[in-house]
């Protein structure tokens, strides 16, 4: 199934993203995230891009 808005979006079941990180991952603006090793900040990235390819396309 393709959601045609990216606001439709949200994360799989086992997925808890904290505000500003689904924020983020919605986005589609540049965006600067700033956090300490092992936050997740590959995991977001991999989000965003996931999200990019799908709804961009």
């Amino acid at each position: 199934m393709r959601i045609k808005d990216i606001a439709d979006w949200i994360p799989s079941e086992n997925l808890t993203l904290e505000e500003n990180a689904l924020i983020t991952t919605k986005s589609t603006f540049n965006t600067l995230v700033v956090a300490g090793p092992g936050a997740g900040k590959t995991e977001l990235l991999g989000k965003r891009l996931v999200n990019d390819v799908l709804y961009r396309t």
